[in-house]
Order: structure tokens, then sequence, then C-alpha cells
């Protein structure tokens, strides 16, 4: 008996949980879509690269499908002078990131503008 009510326990929590990530999953897209909505400085390819990191007092700015994102918070092991992504920050890096890691973009990082 005490068999029955684990395992019924358990499945119980396994479908919550499951429940939760789908819900999280279909509706988190739309509240950082709404943000985008707001009105975002535009940058072009001259501007973008006055963001490349190398100025340790500016944000390190990408761009990923038309969107600029803010990829300062990973300057020290990623985006900064001698890291291994640095080559990706202050240009459209669209191409890229597509072979991987866009989507770790998109969901980690704050969009700040739109890339023209």
């Amino acid at each position: 008996m005490k068999v029955k009510r684990a395992r019924t326990g358990l499945v119980i929590t396994a479908a919550t949980i499951l429940l939760a990530a789908l819900l999280t999953r279909y509706y988190w897209p739309a509240r950082i879509n709404e943000s985008i909505d707001q009105p975002l400085p535009e940058y072009d390819s001259e501007a973008l690269m006055r963001f490349d990191g190398t100025d340790p007092n500016k944000p390190i700015y990408l761009a990923l499908d038309g969107l600029v994102y803010d990829v300062s918070m990973g300057r020290e092991m990623y985006y900064g002078p001698g890291e291994s992504y640095h080559y990706l920050v202050g240009r459209d890096a669209s191409q890229p990131l597509h072979v991987f890691g866009a989507e770790i973009i998109k969901k980690k990082y704050q969009v700040v503008g739109r890339y023209r």
C-alpha cells in the first residue's frame, strides 16, 4: 500500500513539474516580446562597433536577427577581449549564432535596440 501511495505521489509531482515547464515555455516568450514592442534605439554597423568590449566603461552589444542584445554580464567569461566569443560582439552575429548559440542569447540577455 505504501508503494502505491509513493508511486501516485511521484506521478502527481512529475505531472505538475511537466505542466509548469510547458506553461513557462509557452508564456515566457510572450513576456519578452512585449518589451520588444516598446520603442528601441536603432544601431547600424558603425554604431554597433563602438560596443565591442574594448572599452571597459561601455556595455558589450551584439546583433542577432535584427535585435541588439546587451551581453555585458558575460564580459569576463565570454565576450571581453581575448575571450572565446569576443569575435561575435560589436557586429551582426546572426550567421555564426545560428550554427550554435542563438537561443541562448535570446533567452539569457536583454534586448537593448534594433539593428538595421
